[in-house]
């Protein structure tokens, strides 16, 4: 992996930790632990589907690396901004 895709990655894991720090804000003082475990799980099926398919796609022809990096940073950005949008209603009460 390049210097600047092992950039990217860290920028979008640094989303990912944002995204994970201000739904935790949100839940307060509610005891998440009890559902960690099925967190983990939907986590790593969802991660094991996302490689799968950009695999096929490269592997194919279909998607280029540079494609992967870029749709992957949209993605990111999406679920940060729609986290961020959630926490924003979240403030207003609705």
């Amino acid at each position: 992996m390049s210097e600047q895709n092992t950039d990217r990655r860290a920028a979008r894991m640094h989303k990912a930790v944002m995204a994970g720090m201000m739904i935790q804000q949100k839940l307060g003082g509610i005891d998440v632990r009890e559902s960690i475990e099925h967190v983990r799980i939907a986590s790593l099926a969802s991660l094991a589907e996302c490689r799968g398919l950009w695999r096929f796609l490269i592997e194919r022809g279909l998607a280029s690396e540079a494609q992967y990096q870029d749709y992957m940073d949209k993605g990111y950005a999406e679920v940060l901004a729609q986290i961020e949008a959630a926490a924003t209603q979240v403030y207003v009460g609705h």
